[in-house]
């Protein structure tokens, strides 16, 4: 039994560490780049400048590796929304006033992206390159609308602009 847990224990920290990288090094998501929340209505900031929408499932923010057998990546950080930020910053520090914008969640489905999406620019966010991940899971799985989004969809006027 002590086996079975200690194995168990072994598994659970190798499929989710704690917010460190492989050296210990604890990661922070950097100031220009925001994960939206999972709730729309929770709305992200409006920052002056030029902004990068990353929408996608937990595959194209490169949560679960960026290679097949990989274990899941530690976030805030290290997804490829904070690796582009960085690599923006190294490449061109006077382009770093951009902000990122990473609106992704498992699965999420292309009517989620572009309910979501849509919604962010009835709120006024305006970007100014957006890359779309789509997988052929997220095409080929459900089609029903996750309950937040779906109230969304509850909103007469917000339809109207949707439509």
């Amino acid at each position: 039994m002590v086996a079975v847990v200690a194995l168990m224990s072994l598994g659970a920290a190798r499929l989710a560490p704690a917010g460190a990288l492989d050296d210990g090094t604890q990661v922070k998501r950097a100031a220009n780049v925001v994960a939206l929340s999972k709730d729309p209505m929770q709305l992200p900031p409006q920052r002056a400048g030029r902004a990068l929408w990353l929408i996608g499932n937990s595959h194209t923010y490169a949560l679960p590796g960026l290679k097949r057998g990989e274990t899941l990546r530690n976030d805030p950080g290290v997804t490829l929304i904070d690796q582009l930020a960085t690599e923006l910053e190294r490449r061109d520090p006077r382009r770093s006033a951009a902000s990122f914008y990473r609106l992704a969640d498992p699965n999420l489905l292309p009517t989620e992206m572009l309910v979501r999406a849509v919604w962010l620019l009835e709120q006024g966010h305006r970007p100014d390159v957006v890359v779309i991940g789509l997988t052929w899971r997220n095409v080929a799985r459900d089609a029903a609308l996750r309950h937040a989004v779906g109230r969304l969809c509850r909103d007469e006027a917000f339809v109207a602009s949707l439509r």
